[in-house]
């Protein structure tokens, strides 16, 4: 299964970069954290504080939805905690019905953005 980090890492500026969330307590450490992620290929997006990680945890907008900065910045301010209770639950439900031949990373993505209306809530195809 072929994913995010390990295969879809551009060059800085480039057309269709995705980003990855950054959060923490320690402002020295959140701006290293976030030159690696730029080091790999990705825009490193401040999330916030330790206590503001929730954002990004399973199954709120922003988790495993490869989105650009832009939206993902829209995703983090999305997250909503009953909400990801409720597809925590079912999303992996659903993933477990799936073959396992059957079970790609992009369908996965896919799953991620439709359970979370990504469509609807950032007001763009996704």
């Amino acid at each position: 299964m072929q994913t995010t980090l390990a295969a879809k890492g551009r060059p800085a500026g480039a057309a269709g970069r995705l980003a990855v969330p950054v959060a923490g307590t320690d402002p020295a450490a959140r701006k290293l954290v976030m030159e690696l992620v730029d080091d790999t290929g990705f825009d490193p997006v401040d999330a916030g504080t330790a206590d503001d990680a929730w954002r990004m945890q399973a199954r709120t907008p922003a988790y495993c939805t490869d989105l650009d900065a832009r939206q993902l910045r829209r995703a983090l301010t999305l997250a909503d905690p009953e909400a990801a209770r409720v597809r925590r639950e079912a999303v992996p439900a659903v993933i477990g019905s799936w073959a396992p031949d059957d079970r790609t990373f992009e369908d996965i993505v896919a799953l991620n953005r439709a359970t979370s209306g990504l469509h609807r809530l950032l007001g763009e195809h996704v």
